[in-house]
């Protein structure tokens, strides 16, 4: 198999800037509810990945779901706009749906103080206008999802698998699965090589992420990929992390609406895989800013019921931070000795107590899985 490169952009989160004024209290209650993300500079970290693309000239971008902020049509159709500059160079443009773009109820414009519902995104309006990123040029298609396989080389196709349906949401239709098989049937007659694409992730990135985070019936879908797919890439858990079982690769990428404001560039050469992250150059700064803002607020009001030394929380809540944000961004110290600081030995001391120390824990002492 020749070297294919892949632009990976999980999810955007894209919110229409008609839809926000920065100033506005329902803008700020919904930066404050969400996990960090620089919904307000997206439109221009959007636009410095599609020069990227273009400059690099990948052979094709992949956008593994949550496209939009909550599902509002008026975003998707600005991100279908940025998707069409690349597709219009003769880039590949491959694209499924995640669990915010298909009927979600809380798509809302928020350039008031007071939200107000703004139109959202039937699984078939997502068809008809976002059909054109892989599905209408699939070699086969799902007739009761946005699931398809796409040729990117003679030897080499891509399988996207929806788990977004209205009927199913998080996990993959019985009639998907069975569609999958003649898929995979076809593939062995050609003697082409698989990868796939999936927004929810198939194997568990984390102890902690799992329900809700894997599609709920992941396993049916392993069983049919396993023994001839060795790569899917997925999202959905904004985490940037690689799950590895029975030679099975499953490559979650963080989302390119938190910091770093990355997506994923995937080499790959005869079944070698090659993964490199990539940071736009846009508000790194503001970025990391908020991502510690926030981890900073959950911290302290957990902290605030289990620790009464205000040095001991603080210490707490400053170890909590670094270790949190630079864990979801996938850049740890190495060289750091997490477990031997103090500030770990005052977690020890709320075991059991404290959801914060179990993600912690999670992260200095991770179970069976390897970073990407």
């Amino acid at each position: 198999m020749a070297e294919t490169c892949l632009y990976v952009l999980a999810d955007p989160h894209y919110l229409s800037p008609s839809l926000f004024q920065r100033g506005s209290a329902s803008f700020q209650l919904m930066l404050e509810r969400n996990d960090a993300k620089m919904m307000e500079d997206m439109p221009s970290v959007l636009e410095l990945f599609v020069h990227r693309a273009l400059r690099d000239r990948p052979d094709a971008v992949l956008c593994p779901g949550d496209l939009t902020m909550n599902g509002e049509y008026v975003s998707l159709m600005e991100m279908k706009a940025a998707l069409e500059r690349i597709r219009d160079a003769g880039i590949a443009v491959l694209v499924l749906p995640g669990n915010h773009d298909i009927a979600f109820p809380y798509a809302m414009d928020v350039s008031q103080d007071v939200p107000v519902r703004t139109g959202n995104v039937s699984q078939q309006l997502f068809l008809k206008e976002m059909g054109c990123f892989g599905y209408e040029q699939a070699l086969f298609q799902a007739e009761d999802s946005f699931s398809y396989a796409f040729a990117l080389k003679k030897d080499l196709w891509l399988i996207g698998l929806d788990s977004n349906t209205e009927k199913k949401p998080g996990e993959f239709t019985e009639d998907t699965l069975a569609w999958l098989k003649t898929v995979i049937s076809a593939a062995r007659e050609s003697g082409v090589s698989l990868i796939s694409m999936t927004h929810q992730n198939l194997l568990k990135q984390s102890r902690l992420f799992q329900k809700g985070f894997v599609a709920d019936n992941a396993d049916a879908a392993l069983s049919i990929l396993k023994p001839a797919v060795f790569l899917n890439l997925s999202g959905h858990s904004h985490l940037q992390h690689c799950a590895r079982e029975d030679g099975f690769v499953d490559l979650c990428s963080e989302s390119a609406a938190v910091w770093p404001l990355g997506f994923s560039r995937i080499l790959l050469k005869d079944n070698t895989i090659r993964h490199e992250r990539e940071r736009t150059s846009f508000s790194q700064k503001s970025a990391k800013e908020r991502i510690d803002t926030w981890l900073e607020i959950q911290l302290n009001r957990e902290l605030s019921r289990l620790v009464d030394d205000p040095l001991k929380k603080e210490a707490m809540i400053r170890f909590g931070t670094e270790l949190g944000r630079d864990y979801y961004a996938d850049c740890l110290d190495e060289s750091r000795k997490y477990t031997e600081e103090a500030a770990w030995s005052y977690w020890q001391e709320v075991k059991g107590k404290s959801f914060w120390e179990i993600y912690l824990e999670e992260i200095v002492r991770p179970g069976k899985q390897d970073s990407a």
